[in-house]
């Protein structure tokens, strides 16, 4: 560690103590040629201190005032966040950090309290390095010249809040000599309010609630300073010509100092009140007389209470104005009206809106408008009608589809077709595995070789021949088992949908895939709510939208309708277990059947081809009534009546 009997262990040749004490800069985690290398470009703007180790760099921290805080290669990302972690005083060093490391968002708490002066991800040049510390230490010197500035603005605008909640100017005007006392050393403040249109300067007297002081902005210091907008700072204002005593201070003495400056909006220049400070009485004969700094802070005050002040003075304007303008309608009015329906009046303009203003001309139109829209609308109400109409899902169909299904369990080894093949009569569908059957109809076929040898030797011998009788019965048999691991097409048709894989293993009754006809037309299979049904005819037309394709509606008719009502679970039953699981149903139902035009349809400018199992909603308008007989039910009976 480098101390103060030894101030630079690594850098001989520079001194401990001078005349003029330069400020410290710590390098730590610096190899010693990069550091003699920084000293040397640094020399004369600071004095130069390293550390290699964590505990020696804060040793350092904890004995020497540090300016600039540098931190290098040799420490850690982890160790430079612990160092920086123990000196958490926002008024230390400023820190430099030249190898953050991949992760520099372990220090943006840094960052944010302004602490960390530039942070950087790998190592800089010496040179720029000096250049970076030369600017800390700039900034280190001109936040120690400016630090009493801050607190003096605090206090400024903290009385500036104050005045800005005060109700009106006269308990401002109270308030300010308060924040005078704490601006600048003084024995006694005032604030005198100024308005200029009277020429007089006011203030609500101390301790006296609701009395005034009034005084002339003719004599007196004050009043030279409302006048001129100028401030004034005088020793022994006693012999100054235009000093009044009852004007400027009226418990002052021979030897009173006085500072007064002017409160001024910044928009008109207009002087709106005079702050006044006065040191030095009959008790306190010998107090130092206002400095320049003194007028400074005065004036700073001065500058910032003044917007809220001119709010105050905005608004007691106003208040006055309105005064005014009541007072001489009132004494307009005087003669006409008693003194109780005036002050009624008054009273409900303040809370009321104005008078309703009405236009002839549009009046007259907005009428003759809303006439016609009733007009229309009892017109529509007789010819229109409300229509119901009976929704469900519905499912396509192709004709001739037959199921092709596993006779018993096993493995699949092969599917021998595609979707979209055609295949006739016959033809093999899917292979099964068939090891075990293959292997028996072997073994049996070669002992019917060995008993046919046998009875070709002696062929009067009855034992070969009844064999071969029993052995041609087991390889027919065996034949017939290996044939059924073999799935082939009860038809010709076309394969559309294969739900069988290599490597699948399925149970007796499972779908293999489906076969139709080659000229299979689809049909539509919809379910309608049940209480539809005595509305249902044939012939009636039916909109489909495909699920997916819901702007573009097929218009079809309906063919065939069922004639019993069924529940949900029957419902599925007819659909097909293949796509009853897809569609909600509920509710009785009855199913009801469409032909579809073709095999494709249009959607979006682009024909598409219909499937087996797409499913939409259909829709068929079953009744239709007049507007007004829905909107009045009553009318029913009078309207079909009349019909009848």
């Amino acid at each position: 560690m480098a101390s103060e009997a030894e101030p630079l262990r690594h850098f001989p040749g520079v001194p401990a103590s001078g005349a003029q004490v330069l400020p410290l800069v710590l390098l730590a985690g610096f190899e010693e040629p990069e550091a003699a290398e920084l000293r040397s470009l640094l020399e004369g703007d600071c004095r130069v201190a390293a550390a290699r180790s964590l505990r020696e760099a804060r040793l350092t921290l904890q004995a020497r005032e540090t300016a600039v805080l540098c931190l290098g290669k040799l420490l850690s990302p982890v160790e430079a966040r612990s160092l920086l972690a123990g000196t958490p005083d926002p008024a230390g060093p400023l820190v430099l950090l030249t190898a953050a490391g991949p992760d520099p968002a372990m220090f943006q708490d840094l960052i944010d309290e302004d602490r960390l002066f530039y942070l950087s991800q790998g190592e800089l040049p010496a040179r720029e390095l000096s250049d970076l510390v030369r600017s800390a230490l700039d900034r280190r010197r001109k936040s120690l010249e400016a630090e009493p500035a801050p607190a003096r603005l605090r206090q400024a605008v903290l009385a500036a809040r104050r005045v800005a909640v005060q109700p009106d100017l006269a308990s401002a005007g109270e308030l300010l000599p308060l924040a005078v006392e704490e601006a600048v050393e003084t024995d006694r403040a005032y604030c005198l309010l100024y308005d200029p249109e009277d020429g007089v300067l006011w203030s609500r007297a101390s301790g006296l609630e609701g009395e005034e002081r009034h005084e002339s902005s003719a004599v007196g210091l004050v009043s030279f300073v409302a006048r001129t907008g100028r401030p004034v700072r005088v020793e022994r204002a006693t012999e100054d010509p235009r000093y009044e005593r009852e004007a400027d201070d009226p418990a002052g003495g021979p030897s009173a100092h006085l500072l007064a400056v002017p409160v001024k909006a910044e928009a008109e220049g207009r002087v709106l009140a005079v702050l006044c400070a006065v040191r030095g009485s009959d008790l306190h004969p010998g107090r130092a007389p206002f400095s320049a700094a003194d007028e400074e802070a005065l004036a700073l005050l001065a500058a910032t209470v003044a917007p809220p002040l001119a709010q105050l003075g905005l608004a007691a304007r106003l208040e006055a104005e309105g005064r005014a303008r009541d007072r001489v309608l009132r004494e307009r009015t005087t003669e006409v009206f008693r003194e109780e329906a005036l002050d009624h009046y008054v009273a409900a303009a303040a809370r009321e809106g104005d008078w309703l203003r009405l236009s002839p001309r549009w009046t007259n139109a907005t009428f003759w408008l809303l006439v016609g829209l009733v007009a229309a609308f009892l017109i529509y109400s007789l010819v229109g009608t409300v229509d119901e109409h009976s929704t469900g899902p519905a499912v396509v169909r192709l004709s001739g589809r037959t199921e092709v299904t596993a006779s018993q369990e096993g493995l699949v080894t092969a599917v021998e077709v595609r979707p979209g093949d055609r295949v006739a009569a016959g033809q093999p569908l899917v292979r099964f595995q068939s090891a075990r059957e293959a292997a028996e109809l072997e073994r049996i076929e070669h002992a019917w070789e060995l008993q046919l040898v046998e009875h070709l030797r002696d062929l009067s011998a009855p034992a070969p021949s009844q064999a071969l009788i029993a052995l041609q019965a087991e390889r027919d048999l065996a034949r017939a088992r290996l044939d059924e691991r073999v799935v082939r097409a009860p038809r010709a048709g076309v394969v559309r949908d294969v739900r069988s894989r290599p490597d699948q293993r399925v149970v007796p009754g499972a779908i293999l895939l489906s076969l139709t006809g080659v000229a299979s037309r689809p049909s539509l299979m919809a379910l309608l709510p049940g209480e539809h049904r005595p509305l249902l005819r044939a012939g009636m037309p039916l909109t489909l939208e495909l699920r997916g394709y819901g702007h573009a509606p097929q218009h079809l008719a309906i063919t065939a309708i069922a004639e019993e009502v069924v529940g949900p679970e029957e419902a599925r039953r007819l659909l097909g277990p293949e796509v009853a699981a897809a569609i909600p149903l509920d509710g009785p139902l009855v199913l009801v059947e469409a032909r579809l035009p073709g095999t494709t349809f249009e959607a979006g400018g682009e024909r598409y081809e219909l499937h087996d199992g797409m499913w939409g909603t259909a829709e068929v308008r079953v009744r239709s009534e007049p507007l007004l007989a829905a909107l009045v039910p009553g009318l029913r009976a009078v309207l079909e009546r009349l019909r009848d």
